[in-house]
């Protein structure tokens, strides 16, 4: 098995969506109402956490190769996260990621980076920062901007925010991709009980890119939710991956630690 850390990161901001079956939803949303309502809800329902203790049972399937591991995933509101990999109970990473940059050791290799965050922007030429990762991880809104102009979209199950329509978006999608430049399509579809997102999905014209996060089977943890099950699917024209985060545990608003110890014996990567 490789080391799979760095390729988690990746998987963050490469990426069609495959078709997911909508899970059974209690109500149904309300016909009618406004984009500026729906977007208060759903900021209104983010859990307000101050810290993150969980464990994640892992698997990707990226680069020809299907792997399944153990995450551990701590988190600093807006400060700091942290991630532990672990394969056959062998500690495999460990990483810690902050505004502005990106620590990465390999404990198999006996090997350790350390990087502001736009390097993974260079090496790969995603648009990735601290806040994207975190709302991921908690089952957030990915991607919300609130400067942005968002649409109410009519559905029969969820009440759906987009930042184009779906008719200009096909007229676009008609057009070369090489006539385009930095054009983006990004959709949420909320659940009416809780306004939590189950499904995000962004397009990127430019070069044909797609990612879709979905997020299903919310828990309460002692008045916080979060999904049970987290799903980032997506592909470009040459690549494609699939991420699935199941939760096994977790605990909000318990101040933790973030150990990240390297060995005297481990060589730095430039």
């Amino acid at each position: 098995m490789r080391s799979v850390l760095p390729i988690i990161l990746v998987a963050l901001a490469v990426l069609n969506a495959c078709k997911t079956k909508p899970p059974v939803v209690e109500g149904a949303a309300i016909p009618g109402k406004s984009s500026a309502w729906i977007q208060q809800n759903m900021v209104e329902s983010e859990s307000d956490f101050e810290w993150f203790n969980g464990k994640m049972a892992t698997r990707l399937y990226a680069q020809g190769e299907n792997n399944s591991f153990k995450t551990s995933v701590r988190i600093r509101r807006d400060s700091l996260i942290w991630l532990s990999v672990t394969f056959s109970n062998f500690l495999i990473a460990q990483a810690v990621i902050t505004t502005d940059s990106v620590k990465v050791i390999l404990k198999r290799e006996k090997k350790y980076f350390e990087k502001d965050i736009d390097w993974i922007n260079q090496m790969y030429g995603l648009e990735l920062d601290y806040y994207l990762l975190q709302d991921l991880l908690m089952g957030n809104a990915v991607g919300y901007d609130e400067s942005n102009k968002y649409k109410a979209l009519e559905d029969t199950m969820y009440y759906v925010l987009s930042t184009h329509t779906n008719k200009k978006l096909s007229r676009v999608r008609e057009r070369s991709p090489r006539n385009e430049d930095d054009v983006l399509f990004l959709r949420y579809w909320l659940y009416p009980d809780n306004f939590r997102p189950y499904r995000i999905q962004l397009d990127d014209i430019a070069d044909t890119s797609s990612i879709i996060v979905t997020n299903t089977e919310f828990e309460d943890h002692d008045g916080f939710l979060h999904p049970g099950n987290i799903e980032l699917s997506g592909s470009t024209p040459t690549d494609s991956i699939n991420l699935q985060l199941r939760l096994v545990r977790a605990t909000f608003n318990e101040p933790t630690s973030f150990p990240y110890n390297i060995g005297d014996n481990y060589e730095k990567l430039e």
